[in-house]
């Protein structure tokens, strides 16, 4: 408490000798930096009444409203911009407007109410993203965990209702910027539905979003990355991107071309889902729901959903990205994060054995070489690209990428298996309890194939 004292003490003081500088017509010594930082003047309103604060003064300010939010249990739900301006009135009335003293007490009453004012600005909140994921538009919806997916038709219906119903609340909604939202909305074939518990609003968007990529992702492992790579979330509103190219041979003659194509993956026809019907595929679609709960409830702490998620996200962005080089380091980047405990020595060897033990389905020594050889083929591939001793151009690349895209699918969708529900919803899980889960995976699998072995 004694810093937050002193962080207070030097705001003031650096109000008092920047004004005082002002007072003195010395405005031109005082650095940009400083002279664009300010709180509420103590005589007026703000934000017409101002006054300056150095920047280090504005970053005790920052500081101690980061503090006042972790107390009050909202710095995952709060953005600082709001609440930093909430602690600068808080703290000009209390000491300045009010005279009261700086000291322990009255410190502490700041951050207690600067936490009140944020908690009040928090709220439930759902989010429509526009996302182009297949051109079929059935089935009309479909469900990850907390992220619902819509097709257009749907979304328009639900969208007239909630205009209908706020044009009598609030008759200054702009027809315009409705339009143009309708208009860019009408470009994408889906539109993914997820509610943000207990955000202010700016949070409450960034993570709404960052659940939709996290479903896309989890759509990724799901379908493959052979099936999904044209899949992606927001981006320009084009209804269909059309190219073209013009070439000249040596005798002068043009050669030219046009390209027509459309965002959203072609190959799904409208009974796509029905492939996802038997018992292991909605099991795998009732984990990875469960591993998103984590995205829109910043109160969670799942370790092994964050992880799953994490490497699901390295997955997504391989299948989405469009240098080969980097796909193949993504991909491999995707195993270690999914399999991988903070451990140091042979870690190639440690990766292979564990991505064998969870993708091998039938105990035999040669499946479990051939899942260990490709692993470590893969890894040896990324290494070389990291380190430099590959040309992101080389063939390799490609065996790279098609034995990561193959590898990081197997290996999540195993996992996600072998975690299951229960795992993924556990709060206390640590690295090292991980570890020893994979060792003893590993060590079950060596059995049960020397087993086997010895009975023929």
């Amino acid at each position: 408490m004694q810093s937050l004292i002193e962080d207070v003490s030097f705001i003031f003081e650096e109000c008092a000798r920047l004004n005082d500088m002002v007072k003195l017509g010395r405005f031109k010594e005082i650095p940009r930096e400083d002279a664009f930082c300010y709180l509420p003047h103590p005589s007026q309103s703000w934000p017409h009444g101002k006054m300056m604060c150095s920047r280090a003064g504005f970053t005790r300010l920052e500081g101690i409203t980061r503090v006042a939010l972790q107390r009050a249990d909202l710095q995952k739900r709060v953005s600082i911009k709001p609440a930093r301006k909430a602690m600068a009135e808080i703290l000009v009335r209390k000491f300045l407007r009010e005279g009261r003293p700086i000291n322990e007490k009255h410190v502490a009453r700041a951050m207690a109410e600067n936490g009140r004012r944020s908690a009040a600005t928090t709220s439930d909140l759902t989010h429509f993203v526009p996302c182009h994921l297949m051109l079929s538009q059935q089935p009309t919806e479909f469900q990850l965990g907390p992220v619902r997916f819509i097709n257009r038709k749907i979304f328009r219906k639900k969208l007239a209702d909630h205009i209908r119903a706020n044009r009598a609340i609030n008759r200054n909604m702009s027809r315009r910027v409705v339009f143009d939202a309708v208009r860019y909305f009408n470009t994408f074939g889906w539109i993914a539905e997820v509610t943000i518990t207990a955000c202010d609003r700016e949070v409450s968007e960034t993570m709404a979003n960052s659940a939709v990529f996290a479903a896309l992702n989890c759509l990724h492992v799901l379908f493959g990355a052979r099936h999904s790579r044209k899949m992606t979330v927001g981006g320009p509103g084009i209804d269909y991107d059309k190219r073209g190219g013009f070439s000249v041979n040596p005798d002068g003659t043009l050669f030219s071309g046009a390209s027509y194509g459309g965002p959203g993956e072609v190959g799904f026809g409208d009974k796509w889902f029905e492939l996802f019907a038997d018992a292991e595929a909605q099991t795998a679609i009732a984990n990875l729901g469960t591993a998103l709960e984590v995205a829109v409830d910043p109160s969670l702490r799942r370790p092994i959903s964050e992880r799953f998620l994490d490497a699901a996200q390295w997955y997504g962005e391989a299948v989405r990205e469009t240098s080969q080089g980097a796909k193949a380091v993504k991909y491999v980047t995707a195993l270690e994060r999914m399999v991988m405990t903070d451990e140091k020595d042979d870690i190639a060897g440690l990766v292979s054995s564990r991505v064998a033990a969870l993708c091998l389905e039938k105990p035999t020594v040669e499946g479990r070489e051939k899942w260990r050889a490709d692993t470590k083929r893969a890894y040896v591939i990324r290494s070389k690209l990291v380190h430099g001793s590959l040309s992101p151009t080389s063939d390799l690349v490609y065996e790279g990428v098609s034995l990561g895209a193959d590898l990081g699918r197997s290996a999540l969708l195993s996992a996600l298996s072998a975690i299951g529900p229960e795992g993924l919803r556990s709060q206390d899980v640590s690295n090292r309890q991980l570890g020893c889960c994979y060792d003893d995976l590993v060590a079950h699998v060596d059995r049960v194939i020397e087993n086997a072995a010895a009975r023929r």
